[in-house]
């Protein structure tokens, strides 16, 4: 397999080249992540942004069988690991009110990409410890062993979840990387920017990172930290977990906002765990 970015993420005469060896604080001191990420506020929607149409079917056209709730296993599957949705993963879709945990979350991911991911769209789905293992500065090996399944090297962009833990309860936010044009869209549904500016410097300390370890295996690997900036998407759902969901299916069908709405989370909880359902029970 070619690893190269396959053109998708082009790195001019300006680029900034990255030495495969360069630390974290060689690349602060190089002004890469202090004040070079442009934030601006786009809670009226603009206009060169795309709109999903997806349409989630009702509770009542989709019937469920009440059964008992059973671990089910996902095999391995369009570049995936093995999903394991236990009890408590179930429950939280099974509740109307649960907030949804790592493994829903992840787990519900995975099926999402095979279900929804057209052809032109070359993402890469990161999991919600991703960035957790930059902030906590885990080793290289670490973090490749555990993000290398995703070819994320190879892709235009980059979905990654991010739990809060600072917030009472948590909270979900999302943050849709484009190479192309240099942007992190920021989803949350609390629109808070003022929280989002240490995960913006979070954000980028990742993709430098990932780079720089996928360059260490794949010399072709180019690195462009230079004017990125932030778009702040501000959304109304009330369910942070289902809205990141929402927000992933809109970015695989080749869009970049969800149409869904308030009204409509019951609905999309009700047809995630209905995907759930239909991975096959532990046996």
């Amino acid at each position: 397999m070619q690893s190269s970015l396959g053109g998708a993420y082009p790195v001019g005469e300006d680029a900034v080249q990255v030495p495969a060896g360069t630390t974290e604080s060689e690349v602060e001191q190089a002004g890469w992540l202090e004040g070079d990420t442009d934030m601006c506020d786009a809670s009226s929607f603009p206009e060169d942004l795309l709109i999903d149409d997806f349409c989630i079917p009702s509770e009542a056209r989709l019937p469920i069988v009440p059964d008992v709730v059973t671990t089910r296993i996902r095999p391995a599957l369009d570049g995936f690991h093995r999903q394991i949705f236990d009890q408590k993963d179930i429950a939280c879709l099974n509740s109307p009110t649960a907030r949804l945990n790592d493994g829903a979350i992840n787990g519900c991911a995975a099926i999402l990409y095979s279900q929804f991911k057209i052809p032109s769209v070359n993402c890469a789905i990161l999991s919600t410890f991703d960035l957790p293992r930059i902030q906590s500065k885990e080793a290289d090996d670490r973090i490749w062993r555990n993000a290398r399944w995703t070819s994320y090297w190879e892709k235009d962009v980059w979905i990654l979840p991010i739990h809060r833990k600072d917030v009472v309860d948590g909270h979900w936010v999302i943050c849709i990387i484009y190479f192309k044009t240099k942007e992190l869209h920021l989803f949350d549904s609390l629109a808070d920017e003022e929280a989002w500016e240490p995960d913006v410097k979070n954000i980028m300390r990742l993709i430098e990172r990932y780079l720089t370890i996928a360059r260490q295996r794949h010399s072709d690997v180019q690195i462009d930290l230079e004017d990125w900036r932030g778009r702040m998407l501000n959304t109304n759902a009330y369910d942070c977990g289902l809205w990141i969901l929402a927000a992933m299916i809109a970015v695989l069908r080749g869009r970049h906002f969800s149409n869904l709405h308030e009204a409509q989370m019951s609905d999309l909880r009700h047809y995630l765990r209905s995907l759930v359902l239909s991975v096959p029970t532990c046996t």
